[in-house]
């Protein structure tokens, strides 16, 4: 079985418009998202906005916008940047979408019954609580967290449900 790679590339804060530093960092992911599949590698390359937190905030207010709206607003100019650049990206996402929130709140609750995360009164709210090989045996165990569909090499329509096991072994 070939080897599998889970790239991704900053989920990049919509507090403005993308610039040259953002292409080449999206560019580079993409050639080594090549260069893998080129090798018969499957991959699956993610890129994304983060639309949370006091940045987005303060540029959202200096503009007259609730925080929603302007995310929305720019996430437009993004996805064009993205798509202009050619990217053989399988997925954009964004943080405020149900669908990210629904599978990180899964996924934390999860960790939380599994006793890999606890609550705790400090600053950090959620610690590790047992070694990383014991992580990701029970990360192994939780199975798919959300059907995504995958478009693999040359952002074919050939599709395949992506779960926890497309992207972690190999």
């Amino acid at each position: 079985m070939s080897k599998k790679y889970y790239l991704t590339t900053a989920i990049d804060y919509v507090n403005g418009h993308p610039h040259l530093g953002h292409a080449y960092e999206k560019v580079v992911t993409d050639a080594i998202a090549r260069v893998h599949q080129s090798f018969g590698e499957s991959t699956f390359f993610l890129t994304g906005l983060d639309e949370h937190g006091q940045k987005v905030q303060k540029a959202a207010t200096e503009q007259g916008l609730n925080p929603q709206d302007y995310c929305d607003d720019l996430a437009a100019s993004w996805k064009v940047f993205v798509d202009q650049l050619g990217l053989c990206h399988d997925d954009f996402v964004r943080t405020t979408q149900d669908r990210h929130r629904e599978v990180v709140q899964k996924l934390l609750m999860r960790l939380h019954e599994e006793g890999i995360s606890t609550r705790r009164p400090t600053r950090a709210t959620i610690r590790l609580s047992k070694k990383p090989s014991s992580l990701k045996k029970t990360v192994e165990r939780m199975g798919p967290l959300i059907p995504y569909t995958v478009r693999w090499w040359n952002c074919s329509k050939t599709t395949t449900t992506l779960n926890w096991e497309n992207i972690s072994s190999g």
